[in-house]
């Protein structure tokens, strides 16, 4: 769409191969139900035993929103976090700045789809489960009030070891 003479807007959708483990999750409603209802109860926790409180336990790598490569992760609308389990140094620290190696501004998307009421999104992220090993992951976001946010994520390589497994 021509904006003016020198601006064009445009936009447009990069499938990936239709074997690909990114397609499969990304359209699983399984997957996607289990990261919503996981975060959901979380903001559950949130609600019942307040932030100071849900904050140290999603902290916690022995807690109950952690369990291997799947955790809770709270951050405010800043950027700033408050919760990465497996990256503890980060506490404190503006994300809203990183990218991954594909130039997806992640903290800048899952803040937007926070402030929308939630949301799922794709990007790459260090697996704890593999010593850190960057890899494809989808998270799901979702807004606990107007100050902070919540969300968990699954990595891709992390499902197709389980569904071969089964």
């Amino acid at each position: 769409m021509m904006v003016n003479q020198s601006w064009i807007i445009g936009a447009g959708i990069y499938n990936p191969p239709e074997n690909s483990s990114i397609v499969n999750v990304g359209t699983d409603p399984q997957v996607r139900e289990s990261l919503k209802s996981f975060v959901g109860e979380a903001i559950d926790y949130v609600n019942t035993s307040g932030k100071d409180t849900a904050i140290a336990e999603f902290n916690n790598k022995s807690g109950m929103f952690v369990s291997d490569s799947l955790y809770i992760y709270a951050l405010d609308y800043n950027g700033t976090t408050l919760a990465l389990p497996y990256q503890p140094e980060l506490i404190g620290t503006d994300l809203s700045g990183l990218q991954d190696p594909y130039g997806v501004n992640y903290t800048k998307v899952e803040i937007f789809l926070a402030q929308q009421g939630g949301g799922f999104l794709f990007y790459h992220y260090y697996n704890p489960a593999r010593n850190m090993t960057l890899e494809p992951k989808m998270s799901y976001v979702q807004k606990v009030d107007d100050t902070w946010w919540l969300g968990a994520g699954t990595y891709i390589e992390d499902l197709n070891q389980t569904t071969h497994k089964s």
